[in-house]
Formats: structure tokens, C-alpha cells, sequence
């Protein structure tokens, strides 16, 4: 046993000295607030940021570290993989067959536009490159559970700031509504964070995942004043959605915890505020908010029919849309019908493969961790996954565009989604790795025990 313990501290003593396992708790610090400072203040740069480069650096060194360390297989499970890469092979052949097709030029909406739709096709394709890629080198950088600590912290760091902030601007926001008269209140946090109010529900699950998993009594009350510090940040947005997916997420990553699962009516009365305004909008036809949104579904579906096969290439609905007549400053509002006109049928068939993937796989990482951080890890995620499920069917959640009016600041704020995924994914790799071979294995069955991730006692 000394044995053990002897090559089992030399390997935390060498590994602790290595710079790379700091790289992702950096770029979260770093990346979300980068939004607000773009490299340029036009053309195509303009949509590009301090966060893109970092992240590509991240993945660069990721994926040269496997390389040099020849890793073994990856532990991306094929059923996410295989989707993954067909999603990527039908957009590079949906943007070739849009460049072949002369209906699909963008010379008569932007003059001199060949030279920017050719770069923008390429940061398209970049980024239906990156985000998977992610998941693919992180076990290069969470190799034990002290890893994954780190990036909770470094989430649970802006997020404080954000949440902080938002409660700050609030009354602000209230006094300029009440001043201005007018019917849409304006979004003060948003313009001083480059975040939305939905966005803040990330940290609300990370914060609430180990609250609900904090061992010690201290740690407990830490991160469950975080967690409220963070609701009434949401809280405070009076945004609809934000409410609503709040409520939903919470009662999901609570019914898993206590496993009840009582809350399945509680969470579906929650969405059902959601389908009022569709309700009302059939009722009584453009007497509510939701007749936009309804209007850009048609006509993503009328672009689609007009290029129903391989549609109008990756990241091309605004240009298509403009082409054509239609308003496209905010995309389609639905991620499954943007990608229908973008991709065609089969990039909407690869995109559920991977989403269902995704979700299933992740629940079963959580029922079988075997540590507190692992379950806390899973079940934020699994937490933030239904929000992101709820807002696929109002924006660009899971594969977000380079076309949209934010630029690449959505991929931005995706990749914290991705990254928290590979940490998922790669859960029984280090969750091992960071167990001391002298502690106790977990007994089988109902008693069944959470592990502890203390050395013991010399």
C-alpha cells in the first residue's frame, strides 16, 4: 500500500507542476468577458473576439498534447461522434453546393461580397470544427478531480460578477423604462455584460450542482449563497423565458438529486406559460409577441422548400433570407428550422441523433458516478441541457452562426456548454484518476456510497 501511495503522490506532484491543466480555467475567465471587445470595428473581424483565438489556441494545444502523449482512443462515445461529424460533412457539402448555385450569390445584396462570403464559409466551417473538437481534447486537461474544481471555480467567478452586476443595473433599467415610456424595457445589464439574462441559468446550474453535493457545512452554505445570489440575478431580468427555464432546470437537477419523480407535472405546468402566447396568437391572430416569431418559422420553411436537399448552406440564412426579400437581422428563432433551411432534412436528422445522444449519455454519466464532484458536475449539466432544449425552439442553442448579428459571440458562450459537456464525458477517466487507490470502493446496490476525493492521513 505504501507502494501505492508513493507513485500515487509522485504522479500528483509532477502533474500539479503543468501548466496546460490551468488553460481552461483561463480562457472561462477570460472568454465570456471578451465579448464586449471585438478585434475590430468592422468588416468581418468585427464578429471575431479575444475568446475566439483563445479558444482556438486551447484546442491547439489539446490537440498536439494527444498527439505527442499518443492517447488512446477518445472518449467521445460513437453515438455523439458519428452524428457529429456527418453534421460537419453536410454543411461543408451544403456551403459547396450553395457556392455552385448561382440563385444562392450574394453580389446583388452585398456588392463586392465574394472575397467576405468566402471567409465567412471558412469561420463557419471553423466553427462547426471547434465546438466538437472541444470534446475531444479535454481529457488532455481534466485529468483529475482537483481539474474539474478549478473550472467550477472558474465559472462560478464571472458568473458572481455577472449576477452582481445585474442586480446593480436593475433599478436603473426600471427608472429608464418608467422615464422613456415606453413598452419594451430596455436591457442595461445586457449591453454592460454582452450576456442575457437566459445566459446567467449556466452559472445558476453550476452553483446549484454543488450546493446540492457540498460535503462540508461551510462549502454548503458558500455555494448555496452563490446559488441565490444568482436567482435573483435571473430573477431580476423579468424576462418570461428566463423565469420559466430557471424554474424547469431547478426542478429537474432537484427531482435527480432526491430522485422523485414527482416534479415531471410541476415541470410541464412550468412550460405551459411558454404555449400561451402560440395559443393566443391562434385565438386571436397578431395580438401577441409570438406572430414575429411565427413569421420567421415560415420563413425558414419557405427557404427551404425552395432548396430542400442540401439547402442553403452552413451559416448562410441571413444571406439567403436578404436574398430573397425577408427580414433576417435575428435568424430563424428556431434552432431546427435554421438548420432545415441551412443544412436540409439531414441536417436536422443528425443535429436530434446528437442532441438525444448528448442527453442520454450524460444521464447515464451521473447515475454512475461514483464521487461528489462527478454527480455534482453531471447533474449541472444535465441541468443546463433542458434549458438549452427549451431555447433551441427560440434561437441557435447548440450549434450557434457566424451569419447571426452578434457574430461568433454566441459561440463563445456555446463553448462553455461544450466544455462542461467534455468534462461530462470524460467523467470516468479522471473521476478514477483522481481517487487514491487506499480509499474504499463503493459498495454495489442500494448501498451504494458517494467517494470522497481527501487524501488520507500519512
Amino acid at each position: 500500500m505504501s507502494e501505492e501511495y508513493a507513485s500515487y503522490k509522485k504522479m500528483r506532484i509532477s502533474k500539479n507542476g503543468q501548466f496546460h491543466r490551468w488553460l481552461v480555467p483561463l480562457y472561462l475567465l477570460i472568454a465570456a468577458s471578451s465579448i464586449r471587445f471585438p478585434l475590430t470595428t468592422a468588416g468581418l473581424p468585427f464578429r471575431l473576439f479575444v475568446g475566439n483565438i483563445l479558444f482556438m489556441v486551447v484546442v491547439a494545444i489539446g490537440l498536439l498534447r494527444g498527439l505527442r502523449t499518443r492517447a488512446g482512443p477518445t472518449s467521445l462515445p460513437p453515438h455523439i461522434l458519428l452524428p457529429t461529424m456527418l453534421l460537419i460533412l453536410q454543411g461543408l457539402v451544403s456551403i459547396i453546393y450553395a457556392r455552385l448555385n448561382p440563385t444562392l450569390h450574394t453580389a446583388d445584396v452585398f456588392q463586392q461580397m465574394d472575397n467576405a462570403w468566402t471567409l465567412h464559409n471558412i469561420a463557419e466551417m471553423l466553427l462547426l470544427l471547434g465546438l466538437p473538437l472541444a470534446l475531444i481534447v479535454m481529457p488532455q486537461f481534466i485529468q483529475q478531480v482537483h481539474d474539474v474544481r478549478r473550472v467550477v471555480m472558474a465559472c462560478t467567478a464571472p458568473g458572481l460578477l455577472y449576477a452582481l452586476i445585474a442586480i446593480w443595473t436593475t433599478p436603473f433599467a426600471h427608472y429608464a423604462h418608467l422615464m422613456m415610456l415606453t413598452i419594451r424595457q430596455p436591457s442595461i445589464f445586457s449591453r454592460a455584460t454582452g450576456i442575457s439574462s437566459t445566459q446567467l441559468i449556466f452559472f445558476v446550474c453550476i452553483a446549484l450542482g454543488q450546493a446540492l453535493y457540498a460535503r462540508r457545512r461551510v462549502a454548503a452554505c458558500c455555494w448555496w449563497l452563490t446559488t441565490l445570489i444568482l436567482i435573483l440575478a435571473t430573477t431580476l431580468s423579468l424576462e418570461r423565458t428566463a423565469w420559466i427555464t430557471l424554474c424547469v432546470s431547478a426542478m429537474v437537477m432537484l427531482g435527480l438529486r432526491h430522485r422523485n419523480i414527482g416534479v415531471i407535472p410541476l415541470i410541464l405546468a412550468l412550460l405551459l406559460p411558454l404555449l400561451l402566447p402560440i395559443i393566443l396568437h391562434i385565438i386571436v391572430p397578431n395580438q401577441s409577441n409570438t406572430a414575429d416569431d411565427q413569421s420567421r418559422w415560415w420563413e425558414a420553411l419557405d427557404i427551404w422548400q425552395r432548396h430542400p436537399w442540401l439547402g442553403v448552406g452552413a451559416g448562410n440564412y441571413q444571406f439567403a433570407a436578404r436574398l430573397y426579400g425577408m427580414d433576417a437581422g435575428e435568424g430563424a428563432h428556431n434552432q431546427f428550422l435554421e438548420l432545415l433551411a441551412e443544412m436540409g432534412l439531414q441536417g436536422v436528422l443528425c443535429l436530434l441523433w446528437m442532441i438525444i445522444a448528448i442527453g442520454y449519455i450524460s444521464l447515464q454519466r451521473f447515475m454512475k458516478a461514483v464521487s461528489a464532484t462527478g454527480k455534482a458536475i453531471a447533474l449541472s449539466y444535465l441541468g443546463y441541457y433542458t434549458t438549452l432544449l427549451i431555447l433551441s425552439f427560440s434561437g441557435n442553442t447548440f450549434l450557434p452562426s457566424l451569419g447571426e448579428i452578434h457574430g461568433t459571440a454566441d459561440q463563445i458562450f456555446a463553448s462553455y456548454h461544450w466544455l462542461l459537456l467534455g468534462i461530462v464525458l470524460a467523467l470516468p477517466r479522471w473521476e478514477i484518476a483522481g481517487t487514491h487507490p487506499a480509499l474504499p470502493k463503493p459498495l454495489p446496490g442500494p448501498q451504494k456510497q458517494l467517494q470522497t476525493e481527501r487524501e488520507p492521513s500519512t
